[in-house]
């Protein structure tokens, strides 16, 4: 999702950290803006962090893959 953006390794890092402390109403708007995204692909990077949060914390056993994110590129672009 994020590769599709025009935005920098830093600019991806720095949506998905501040994306994920999304607290206060207004927030994923103000992120939207700043960043140039819809809101919708703020809560879907939202989303996708706080599911690779909750599963780096679970007591269970990590995928086995754990190289995609979505500021990754798609797997059939392999570098």
């Amino acid at each position: 999702m994020l590769y599709q953006t025009k935005l920098s390794s830093s600019d991806k890092f720095d949506l998905l950290l501040k994306s994920a402390a999304c607290q206060v109403h207004g927030t994923i708007t103000s992120l939207a803006n700043q960043f140039s995204l819809s809101r919708k692909t703020v809560y879907s990077v939202r989303d996708s962090i706080l599911n690779l949060f909750k599963e780096l914390s679970s007591e269970k056993m990590p995928p086995k893959d754990m190289s995609c994110i979505p500021m990754c590129q798609p797997a059939n672009e392999q570098l």
